[in-house]
């Protein structure tokens, strides 16, 4: 009679779909008359993790999966929903000293799935299986065995296919908004208008097919697969057709960070050289077929916009407006890491492949038909970071 084929296998999936949303924001109706300071402001900050383990061992074919992953689940916009919104607004008109709006947003996201397969010695209580799963911490162990005597020895105790894979993937779609809408304003201070949008990514994916020594798998395959996607859009903006009938310094500022704190350091040098955004391992051993393949992928498309709008007035004939300056910035650290190894085995194949793409857009605009009317001989520019142009707008 046939030796019974034992499949183990243990599969693991963490999934975290996120839609928050934080709104400051003041709505239509009468304008405000005001004595003292305006300010409108929206925080967020987050911590998000998810983690996938699975662990499987088999004298057969044992094989071990896990994804660890987390997207948005907001509104759509492009080919990804939004994990966060944060805006301020003010859509009403406001006679104040001084004018604040700012949106910032703070958040981290960490996807991590590790996945190993191996050839599994043979227990004397016959067949056995164990498996646990949970959604952000994961322990897997999964033991299954041909029913052999471990007395007996005329078997080798290694399985005969191992296969052990894990993707560890991050979608993350943060939007930060700062707006003053098309109303007017009359300052006795500065109006200040800023969104700052701050986004850390990291994701691991590692898959070991591998054995104890002596108890390697006939066949070994191993895959690891890490993908960090940042998307995020960062917005200041006055409005079209906006009035800013009289104020101090008038600035509209956005800035966006990638993997770095807001001082400009890179999150994997506060690390150390270990740190990257994504990290794709594999590794097989086989005795007769070893096969690894790693992909760790970083895409990054995050738009960064400060604009004053089409026919937006700044300073009358009453009052006029000090210094205007309209600002974008974005700092960016991006590091990939794919590693593979195949060996033991008469045939053996390891590829890895490291890709870190960035598609970032930097705007900073005034809009056509906009007016200034200022104290003479002040100092107006658009500037954009990283490129530095300055156009003077009105002297």
């Amino acid at each position: 009679m046939a030796d019974a084929l034992c499949v183990a296998i243990d599969g693991v999936v963490a999934l975290a779909t996120l839609d928050e949303t934080t709104t400051a924001r003041i709505g239509t109706g009468a304008a405000l008359d005001l004595t003292g300071d305006l300010e409108i402001a929206a925080s967020n900050e987050g911590e998000n993790e998810a983690t996938a383990t699975g662990d499987t061992k088999s004298a057969d074919v044992g094989i071990g999966a896990a994804v660890a992953a987390i997207v948005g689940g907001g509104t759509a916009n492009g080919a990804f929903d939004n994990t966060s919104v944060t805006s301020a607004e003010l859509a009403r008109s406001v006679t104040a000293d001084a004018l604040t709006l700012s949106a910032d947003a703070d958040r981290s996201y960490a996807a991590n799935a590790t996945a190993t397969a191996g050839g599994g010695k043979a227990e004397p209580d016959g067949n056995k299986s164990e498996s646990t799963k949970t959604l952000d911490k994961t322990a897997s162990a999964q033991v299954g065995t041909n029913g052999q005597d471990p007395k007996d020895t005329t078997k080798a105790s290694g399985g005969k296919i191992s296969v052990a894979a894990a993707a560890g993937v991050v979608a993350a779609q943060d939007v930060a908004s700062a707006r003053l809408d098309g109303v007017t304003v009359t300052l006795g201070g500065d109006l200040e208008i800023d969104a700052s949008n701050a986004t850390h990514v990291t994701t691991l994916g590692s898959g070991a097919a591998v054995g104890s020594k002596g108890n390697s798998s006939k066949v070994g395959i191993g895959v690891g697969v890490a993908l960090s996607i940042d998307n995020d859009t960062t917005t200041a903006a006055i409005a079209d057709g906006a009035n800013i009938a009289k104020a101090g310094k008038v600035g509209v500022t956005a800035a966006s960070f990638e993997n770095t704190d807001k001082t400009g350091e890179s999150d994997f040098a506060k690390k150390g050289s270990a740190g990257v955004g994504a990290e794709a391992y594999a590794g097989a051993t086989a005795s007769k077929a070893a096969v690894a393949g790693a992909l760790a992928v970083e895409y990054s498309t995050a738009t960064t916009t400060a604009a004053i709008g089409d026919n937006v007035k700044l300073g009358t004939s009453a009052g006029h407006v000090g210094a205007i300056e309209v600002t974008t910035d974005n700092t960016s650290s991006f590091s990939s890491l794919a590693s593979s190894q195949a060996s033991q085995g008469k045939v053996g194949v390891g590829a890895s492949i490291a890709v870190d793409y960035s598609a970032n857009s930097y705007d900073a605009s005034v809009g056509a038909g906009a007016s200034v009317l200022t104290v003479a001989g002040t100092h107006h520019v658009v500037l954009a970071d990283p490129e530095g142009n300055e156009f003077c707008v009105a002297g």
